[in-house]
């Protein structure tokens, strides 16, 4: 059905059939859809002649027009380190103190203005590296060594950031720099063990110096509760002082007010009070002599020393109902005689 009669060749309209439906897929492989975070730059022989937004649209076939399509919408990532290992390698850098650090950081850009960004420098993205790891040096530049490995790493990433807008400002490459973030920073590879020891010197400095602030702080809580505890001690006895001072005043006072009404009577009073207090813890021994004897009286030394305190009498049993018990039959051997 495809040949002509006499078998050679196609027929003519079998040609133009394959022709014409080759031309229709031509003409439709010019569609094309833009994302919804992405702009479409449309070239026609490799010049600029229109840019698209998000949707579905249509160009020339190609050769005649292509068309890139960009994310302007999202944030990109850029991963940056001293050494060539699957990143960008950006060498060594010098910190403030003079020491070489390996410095690994990543940078989050995004597209501002496509045309800029794909026409007016060869290589834009080679163009922010550079300028990515030039800001970053000039960062290190003013932090120290510490200061970089510490948490929040000096505030390097924040002056890194400011010197790449401002790069990317002034060569107006159509790109805009999010924010640099250190991830990691290490001594040269000869010099790590050097930098550990040291590492390891710093915290056990810090561990002593948090080791001693607490025994200072226990010292002092200490010394400061003994201070307490003595002022309390002398504010108790001296108004315990007073205290006394003011009743013996007030009790002269008294006295003396009865002096003036009564002096003999007070005069015994005050005289019988005090014997009693002199004599009431001494041993006294009363002699009574016949009338007219004048000879001389020797008492033994026993008489004179302190007695020790008498036991308490025991409890006498109970009978039954509460009843005292019938006394024992007296012994006749322990009987008094007559």
């Amino acid at each position: 059905m495809l040949l002509q009669p006499s078998g050679q060749g196609l027929r003519a309209g079998v040609v133009v059939g394959l022709l014409g439906v080759l031309a229709i897929a031509w003409g439709l492989s010019g569609l094309y859809e833009v994302g919804a975070d992405q702009s479409g730059m449309v070239t026609r022989f490799g010049a600029f002649v229109d840019e698209t937004g998000p949707g579905l649209h249509y160009h020339l076939p190609a050769p005649i027009e292509a068309v890139r399509t960009l994310p302007v919408g999202g944030v990109n990532r850029l991963d940056l380190s001293a050494e060539g290992d699957g990143t960008d390698g950006v060498g060594l850098m010098l910190t403030q103190d003079g020491q070489p650090a390996e410095v690994s950081f990543s940078l989050q850009w995004r597209i501002v203005d496509p045309y800029k960004y794909l026409f007016l420098s060869g290589d834009p993205r080679a163009a922010l590296r550079q300028e990515a790891a030039e800001a970053m040096r000039q960062a290190v530049a003013q932090s120290s060594f510490t200061d970089l490995t510490a948490y929040s790493r000096g505030g390097a990433p924040a002056r890194a950031t400011a010197l790449l807008q401002a790069a990317l400002r002034r060569d107006d490459l159509g790109l805009s720099a999010t924010g640099l973030q250190i991830r990691d920073v290490e001594p040269p590879a000869g010099a790590q063990a050097g930098f550990h020891d040291m590492a390891a010197a710093r915290e056990d400095a810090q561990m002593t110096a948090r080791d001693v602030g607490g025994y200072r702080d226990r010292v002092l809580a200490a010394a400061r509760g003994d201070a307490a505890k003595t002022v309390q001690a002398s504010q108790s006895y001296r108004d315990q002082e007073v205290s006394e001072a003011r009743g013996e005043a007030e009790r002269f006072a008294l006295v003396d007010a009865q002096y003036r009404k009564a002096p003999d009577v007070t005069r015994e009073r005050l005289y019988t009070e005090t014997m009693e207090r002199v004599l009431h813890n001494t041993s006294k021994v009363i002699v009574q002599t016949p009338k007219g004897f004048s000879g001389q009286i020797v008492l033994p030394p026993e008489l004179f020393r302190s007695k020790p305190p008498e036991p308490p009498a025991p409890a006498q049993p109970q009978g039954q109902a509460g009843q005292p018990a019938a006394p024992a039959a007296a012994d006749p051997s322990t009987a008094p005689t007559a």
